[in-house]
């Protein structure tokens, strides 16, 4: 419901406020320089273009030029007090019912507000939980890693003493075979004068098969060394989210 107090007057105020209850209440109206109503009571409050929102039993929620305000009918003249049918009693149950009501909800956003929380420490409860589950898998796929390279590199040495052996062993019937030929180590392969190309490419194909065997060997013995770096990391990890609160 909206009521304009359009009627206001220096000395007579229409509707909402009145004259008959200056002795209770003094107010001052008077235009400003745009024709705005200007209304200042005594405690110094100033509404400009009030009117008339919404009534309840205990006040009246008044709209003017900087917002909305709710003045209690304690605060109004009697006539608008009849005007608005004011009953003490029924505004006094009502702003209690209003009490209770700001209670309730407040207590309700409390209630929410504690629900919230301890949904949030579960979750974080259940994000602990996976997160010691996921390390714990990642640990443990480290010690196979770690396992399976423990075991590969005797293999590779195995495989490295047998094909150094293997080329000395040739090395050695190279240096036996009759005739007047010249013979010269450099870098592991025998030159001969005679049959010096096959030789050559036989002992080039033992070379490379031994350059793969030591960087298969190298690259093992570093990733065996990273994962052992990587493991001690992750147990670290893993022993502070234990420990954690």
């Amino acid at each position: 419901m909206y009521i304009l107090l359009k009627s206001f007057a220096p000395v007579i105020m229409v509707l909402v406020f009145s004259a008959s209850a200056v002795s209770a209440v003094d107010y001052k109206v008077e235009k400003n320089s745009k024709g705005d109503t200007k209304v200042t009571t005594k405690d110094g409050k100033v509404y400009i273009n009030p009117k008339v929102m919404s009534h309840s039993p205990d006040g009246l929620e008044i709209g003017h030029k900087n917002g909305i305000t709710f003045v209690p009918f304690t605060k109004l003249p009697e006539d608008v007090q009849k005007k608005y049918s004011y009953d003490p009693k029924e505004a006094e149950e009502y702003s209690k019912r209003k009490v209770d009501a700001v209670e309730l909800a407040k207590a309700e956003r409390q209630r929410k507000a504690q629900e919230e929380e301890k949904q949030h420490k579960k979750m974080l409860e259940r994000k602990k939980i996976y997160n010691q589950q996921h390390k714990e898998k990642e640990i443990g796929e480290l010690k196979n890693r770690i396992a399976e390279l423990n075991k590969l590199i005797p293999e590779l040495e195995s495989k490295i003493d047998r094909q150094l052996k293997n080329m000395n062993t040739v090395s050695a019937r190279s240096t036996a075979y009759k005739g007047s030929r010249n013979y010269s180590w450099r870098g592991g392969v025998v030159y001969t004068s005679r049959g010096r190309s096959q030789e050559r490419k036989a002992e080039k194909e033992k070379n490379k098969t031994l350059d793969n065997l030591n960087e298969e060997y190298l690259a093992t013995k570093k990733k065996l060394a990273d994962s052992r770096k990587e493991l001690k990391k992750d147990q670290e990890k893993l022993a502070k989210m234990e420990s954690a609160k």
